[in-house]
């Protein structure tokens, strides 16, 4: 056995010690393994890079001064006239649209990768004033998603590699950018204030990276303190029952990812009405680095039919029902390395008697009125019968709520999670007396969906609290929950979402190994390694980096829901041995000309150029690792790397190399 100090590997993730180790012995190893992810810090700003060389577009930077010149650059691109590669810059501080005005819509228009179509704000950003006051100049049906006959903004109808940036927008309601049938369509950079949905999508779309926005659906706070959860919910106040990012049925692809989201109901929610399951919907959809604050129900909430969602490195202040998978079906699911805490409590400021007149639409008084009604919550709300595992592991959380409820849920994984409860004090009215780890009461309580073909197939471990009975008190009620009790977890500061760990933490060296155990697929084994993997979000002094991004094609196999071309989902670069480095894609990929192995070029801070060996993993062939070993490159000293052009899909339509959505911009592909 291999002698592995502590160290040693504790920046690496804990799900490919092993592998990092065989990596030491050979890279041939690492090569029959394939299953290396290891951790690479991000690099801060992701904008991708277009490639090496400037690409030759036939657009032109066009001036919009006021609303009607910007009307004519859009009619001008809907006819033709402008051409890929368009910039159309908002010049002017504000914009205004008038309330009843039909939306700019953008259709048919088609850009490219190399020559997308921009619409942005210079300077400071342009002001976007939408004109509309909900219950004056908007009031929005009972029932019902935003259709583009509702919508002053901007519309957009097959179309494709479409960006808008830099922009200030406010007082779009219902949507500020509404999505139809559109593909590689990017928002990023943009403050938005009100919208039911600041993004709403429908129809076959897919590809949507939003980025690096700022979302505050009620600037007043109101939705928080002030207003009863049912009257926001189906009241007078339902123009906020919307979120950041909605959707109804869409075909998937979606990256939300580094956006703040505050003071709404819901923050990213994607409904499926009409999905058959040989043709599934909002399939991969990415949700990390996000911060959702003050939310009153749910920050991210699947409905119906979803999946291969990964949700992770989020942080949650303030909210009311986390991960809402209420009505689900589909998977699987991957929610891991995210953080949440608490220092408030929903409708605070709220008064019955304010909403004492509130009624139905025919005129009787509305049944669900008071302030009382959802202020407590829980983390995982569940009454789901999904079809694949939910996989729950690596958080950290401070809760004055239960960790889960809402019912039945389908198969789940929950491991390795460090869950806090507050401690009720006289000066905190914020902790109830006694906060159960699981909901009891009979309409609300977790419990298997024993309906379920995959009914006994859960797994609960490694998991540690300081909930009043746990784990004994759940074993002997049924729940399969093996871990630890502490009395304290030895977090920084959880109260104001510290998590990182204190040296005499119960929760380090106590968890298992996460690990792929196949397609879409995850299991946690214990190691017989000296170290052992630290629970919660945290190892060592940096989150969890966790399993790598895989598309799902679903039961149809690839295109059957929409083409995905392989892109950039992680550069990792070992931090045990400098020099090994690996590129991960979404999909399985052929290198040029169906060489097994290629040559990939390294920048290294102002020294020369250097050409490194990669070959694709046999059993992951959707990795490409790198022995740069003789040319003694770090991550600290990486400036670029430069793919070979020719990269393509293994399978499918075999579609070229895409840095949409990259991650990582110092990465480009060769000209």
């Amino acid at each position: 056995m291999l002698d592995v100090s502590r160290d040693a590997v504790r920046d690496i993730d804990s799900n490919t010690q092993l592998l990092t180790i065989a990596m030491r012995v050979t890279l041939c190893a690492l090569i029959c393994l394939s299953l290396c992810e290891t951790a690479f810090a991000d690099r801060g700003g992701s904008k991708p890079q277009a490639g090496v060389s400037e690409p030759k577009c036939d657009g032109i930077i066009v001036e919009a001064a006021d609303l009607d010149q910007l009307r004519q650059a859009i009619d001008d691109l809907n006819t033709g006239a402008l051409k890929p590669g368009t910039v159309i810059r908002l010049s002017t501080e504000r914009y205004v649209f008038p309330a009843n005005g039909p939306a700019i819509a953008i259709r048919d228009v088609q850009g490219s990768e190399e020559c997308p179509i921009v619409i942005e704000g210079s300077g400071q950003g342009a002001f976007l004033d939408g004109g509309r006051k909900p219950l004056v100049d908007y009031v929005p049906p009972r029932a019902g998603f935003p259709s583009e006959s509702w919508v002053n903004c901007f519309a957009l109808h097959g179309s494709s590699w479409v960006v808008f940036r830099n922009l200030r927008v406010a007082d779009c309601w219902p949507t500020f950018l509404f999505i139809n049938a559109s593909s590689y369509i990017t928002l990023r950079d943009s403050h938005v204030i009100g919208s039911t949905y600041a993004v709403y999508m429908r129809g076959h779309t897919h590809h949507v990276l939003v980025e690096d926005n700022h979302w505050e659906q009620d600037p007043s706070g109101e939705v928080w303190s002030t207003i009863p959860w049912g009257i926001t919910h189906h009241g007078s106040r339902q123009y906020l029952n919307g979120a950041f990012v909605g959707a109804s049925s869409i075909a998937g692809g979606v990256i939300i990812r580094r956006n703040i989201m505050r003071n709404a109901y819901n923050a990213i929610r994607l409904k499926s009405n009409d999905c058959p399951e040989t043709n599934r919907c909002n399939m991969n959809v990415e949700v990390y680095g996000n911060s959702f604050e003050y939310i009153r129900d749910n920050p991210i909430e699947i409905e119906r039919h979803a999946a291969n969602w990964w949700v992770h490195r989020n942080r949650i202040h303030n909210s009311h029902a986390w991960f809402s998978m209420d009505g689900g079906r589909g998977g699987p699911h991957f929610v891991f390395s995210n953080v949440g805490w608490f220092d408030d409590i929903p409708a605070r400021l709220c008064r019955d008697e304010a909403w004492a007149n509130e009624t139905e639409a025919g005129g009787t008084p509305f049944k669900e009125r008071d302030c009382g009604r959802s202020r407590t919550g829980k983390v995982l709300k569940l009454g789901n019968n999904m079809d694949l595992p939910v996989y729950v592991f690596h958080n950290s959380w401070y809760l004055r709520a239960p960790a889960g409820g809402g019912g039945v849920s389908g198969p789940m994984r929950f491991w390795n999670n460090a869950i806090e409860f507050c401690t009720p004090s006289p000066n905190d009215d914020t902790c109830e007396p006694v906060v159960p780890f699981y909901k009891r009461e009979d309409d609300d309580r977790f419990v298997w969906n024993v309906d379920s073909p995959n009914a006994a197939d859960h797994r609960m471990s490694y998991v540690i609290s300081n909930a009043e009975g746990f784990p004994s008190e759940l074993r002997a009620r049924g729940y399969p929950v093996h871990g630890f009790f502490a009395e304290r977890l030895g977090f920084s500061d959880p109260t104001v979402g510290d998590f990182r760990l204190e040296p005499d933490s119960p929760l380090r060296d106590r968890g298992c190994v996460v690990y792929p155990a196949g397609p879409q697929r995850l299991a946690c084994a214990p190691t017989a390694y000296r170290w052992r993997p630290d629970i919660g979000a945290y190892q060592g002094g940096q989150l969890y980096r966790g399993p790598v991004f895989k598309h799902f094609d679903g039961p149809g196999g690839p295109d059957s829901a929409y083409v995905e071309p392989p892109r950039i989902v992680r550069l990792a670069l070992d931090a045990v041995d400098q020099g090994l480095f690996f590129v991960h894609f979404s999909v399985p990929i052929l290198l040029p000309d169906a060489s097994l192995e290629t040559k990939v070029v390294l920048e290294s801070g102002g020294s020369t150029p250097v050409n490194v060996y990669c070959i694709i993993a046999i059993e992951n062939p959707a990795l490409l690792a790198c022995d740069a070993t003789e040319s003694a490159v770090s991550a600290a000293t990486v400036t670029r790397v430069l793919l070979p052009d020719g990269i393509t899909r293994r399978g499918g339509a075999q579609s070229p190399l895409t840095l949409w959505g990259n991650p990582e911009p110092i990465i480009e592909i060769q000209q």
